[in-house]
């Protein structure tokens, strides 16, 4: 606005000097340039108007990148008028669906007559997530620069933040000395409590938990439930979907819980690619705070393992540090090993403190644990 009006000030102050040499000096040549500076801006007027309504804008954005990296937008902005745009701003909005803070970047360009116009922007994808991109405001600017119009740009654009391959040695020994590989193999041959498919009789060694009370009152003699596994071959995995932002607002440590929520996924992606190249399907759980309830997804490919992603970045986080652990040992009377990823591990503390389960592998950060997966023993 200050730029228009000292513009103004400037084309006035231009228009009274020729205005006054005219009155010393009569010419033509000056008459005929104040009629052209009064007739002028009328049609750059016009002339803005009618271009304003005849532009159009298109936003394209790779449908996934790997976080951290840059996103490359096309922006392709279609001039159907016989008259090119001197100046235009552009403001670009984007925003992380999972952090409610919309940031922009604005830049300023022209735009050619008659054809499609092509600008490429390059926007950082710092955190994992659905990545939104659209148009806040446009304005065009006249030929005099004294005039300007905003015009309706209704375009956007999304991209898919993927997780970070880690680097990790999984433990060789956890729980009982056995490495994952044995336990994932232990686990797929009947250790989950989601169904009890028999009984048999209790044999020194079973687990006090798994002998069936009502039964063995019934029968007089100690008999023990026989579990059948999630399906016929797969593991379970609890995804912790936690971040204190509200204390962490308060600290001044939003960055540090951002970075902890992203390592979560970071350590689910490398999970995932480890048990589906040792040909282990799984089932992913978590805590959905809109349902109330656990979610269930069994993961058998790659290409479902990142499908999954896409709803986790479009799920309600917990302000609860162990919203899905809980409602895990809720929703079922006994359960079986299973992988619980959280951020760090305090939800586990205990049990890692009493051996009642193993840290498989750990994402750290100036020897902070950010994110971990722990297999929890039954």
């Amino acid at each position: 606005m200050r730029r228009n009006l000292y513009t103004r000030l400037c084309y006035i102050l231009f228009f009274a000097l020729i205005a006054l040499l005219y009155r010393f000096y009569v010419s033509y040549f000056l008459l005929l340039l104040l009629f052209a500076m009064v007739l002028f801006p009328v049609f750059s007027g016009i002339i803005l108007h009618d271009t304003a309504k005849k532009l159009s804008f298109q936003i394209t954005a790779p449908a996934q990148i790997e976080r951290g990296n840059e996103a490359g937008l096309t922006l392709k902005i279609k001039n159907g008028s016989f008259f090119p745009v001197a100046r235009a701003h552009i403001t670009i909005g984007f925003e992380n669906l999972f952090y409610p803070q919309p940031d922009s970047y604005t830049f300023a360009c022209g735009i050619a007559a008659g054809k499609d116009n092509t600008i490429t922007l390059r926007l950082n994808c710092e955190y994992c997530g659905i990545q939104s991109f659209s148009i806040k405001d446009v304005r065009i600017w006249d030929y005099t620069g004294m005039m300007d119009l905003r015009v309706t740009g209704e375009a956007s654009a999304a991209t898919a933040a993927l997780p970070v391959m880690m680097e990790t040695e999984f433990s060789t020994e956890t729980v009982g000395g056995a490495g994952l590989t044995e336990l994932v193999e232990q686990e797929t041959k009947g250790n989950d409590s989601s169904q009890v498919i028999d009984t048999r009789d209790y044999q020194p060694g079973d687990k006090l938990q798994r002998i069936h009370w009502k039964l063995s009152t019934k029968l007089d003699r100690l008999l023990v439930k026989e579990y059948g596994s999630i399906s016929s071959n797969d593991v379970l995995v609890l995804l912790e979907l936690y971040q204190e932002l509200d204390r962490a607002k308060e600290l001044s440590l939003e960055a540090l819980s951002r970075r902890r929520f992203d390592r979560v996924f970071d350590v689910y992606y490398t999970l995932m690619e480890h048990l589906l190249s040792e040909k282990r399907p799984f089932a992913l759980c978590w805590y959905s705070p809109s349902l109330g309830e656990l979610k269930r997804e069994e993961i058998t490919t790659k290409e479902e393992g990142v499908a999954v992603l896409y709803q986790l970045y479009y799920e309600a986080v917990s302000h609860e540090p162990d919203a899905a652990l809980s409602m895990c040992r809720k929703v079922m009377d006994e359960y079986g090993d299973f992988i619980y990823i959280c951020p760090g591990y305090p939800a586990c503390e205990k049990q890692l403190r009493e051996g009642e389960a193993s840290l498989l592998f750990s994402c750290t950060e100036d020897t902070a644990i950010l994110a971990s997966a722990v297999w929890m023993k039954g």
